[in-house]
């Protein structure tokens, strides 16, 4: 098999948690290393240095000619942004094996001292089953490939054949190519990140974004990069409480998951600030919209509909508007909550 993996068991369970998966993986021909993790929770926090570097030599040691697909298990999957940055050649893709989702954008929370020790398998058992039905529709919502295995947790030792099969088809997406290809750099993984626009940056986003608000001088426009290219933005109204507003995202970008990291960023930036709660408005007509925000955690205030009905001068000119917005808002967790890791999409 020509791909090469690295499979990241849950610091909670240990590498064992692997064991059957890795054989058939190796049976099949495939390079494989489990690197034990074992030992994260024994130094002091921040945790995520000892993994980006356990792993990192994992990956390293890896047939240098064969594509490398990171596998990760559980909480392992909080860490796998870090890896792949630290990782001293480029990894092919990341999949997610009942695991946590590290955030789209801004800081990643992680688990407790306590609950990243090391624990037997069996440890687990009066927890089970562990549901993750809305981590999968977080991972549709990002444009990400989802597939299910029956059963809800532990799967690589419930099912060990269906994992399997499932990382080698996955797998087979990104790896098919031959050697030749996946040297192209136009195949490499495209990065995104979001951030706060930059006077610098106004020329080049201004050039394909509207940023409507961008002279309203009450807050300030997030940007989302794809590949250094600006595909959508948001504008954050530091108002009490703060405002989501002007979420738009590139036609040819949609359904990507970017409008949910714009707005995931835009609450982290609200949070740093300390407020406890963002607002929006959304058009009583937007289905598309409602429901994403309804995913978000976003809930009708209850406030009468606000009815906008004229013509609206913004950057880019008049613009005429008849429509009814509804006043969202959700409660917004502390950013003292969350580690420093600060993870890029994985690839």
């Amino acid at each position: 098999m020509d791909v090469a993996f690295v499979l990241m068991h849950s610091p909670s369970a240990g590498p064992l948690t692997w064991a059957p998966v890795a054989a058939r993986l190796r049976s099949a021909g495939a390079s494989v290393e489990v690197p034990s993790l074992v030992g994260v929770a024994v130094a002091d926090p921040p945790f995520w240095p000892t993994v980006a570097a356990v792993v990192s030599d994992a990956v390293h040691r890896r047939p240098a000619d064969v594509p490398v697909v990171l596998v990760a298990h559980s909480n392992a999957g909080l860490f796998v942004p870090v890896a792949v940055q630290a990782a001293r050649r480029p990894v092919t893709g990341c999949l997610f094996v009942d695991a946590a989702l590290p955030a789209r954008t801004g800081s990643t929370p992680v688990a407790p001292p306590d609950l990243l020790a090391r624990r037997a398998v069996a440890d687990e058992e009066p927890r089970l089953p562990l549901a993750y039905d809305e981590t999968a529709q977080d991972a549709r919502e990002r444009g990400w490939d989802v597939e299910q295995v029956a059963g809800l947790h532990l799967h690589q030792l419930v099912d060990p054949d269906g994992v399997t099969e499932r990382i080698v088809s996955m797998s087979r997406r990104w790896c098919s190519a031959s050697p030749a290809a996946r040297a192209d750099p136009r195949r490499r993984p495209l990065i995104v990140e979001v951030r706060r626009l930059a006077p610098e940056e106004v020329p080049a986003v201004t050039a394909v974004l509207g940023v409507a608000r961008l002279d309203q001088g009450d807050g300030f426009y997030l940007v989302a990069w794809l590949d250094g290219e600006p595909v959508g933005h948001a504008h954050l109204a530091l108002h009490d409480p703060p405002e989501l507003q002007d979420v738009f995202v590139r036609r040819e970008h949609r359904g990507q998951g970017f409008a949910a990291a714009l707005t995931t960023a835009a609450e982290a930036a609200a949070a740093a600030r300390g407020h406890t709660r963002l607002r929006l408005e959304v058009s009583v007509d937007a289905e598309a919209a409602q429901a994403l925000y309804r995913r978000l955690g976003y809930r009708d205030t209850a406030l009468p509909p606000r009815r906008v009905l004229g013509t609206v001068q913004v950057r880019t000119g008049p613009l005429e508007v008849d429509d009814t917005l509804l006043t969202w808002e959700k409660q917004l967790t502390p950013l003292s909550l969350a580690s420093p890791l600060r993870p890029r999409s994985p690839g």
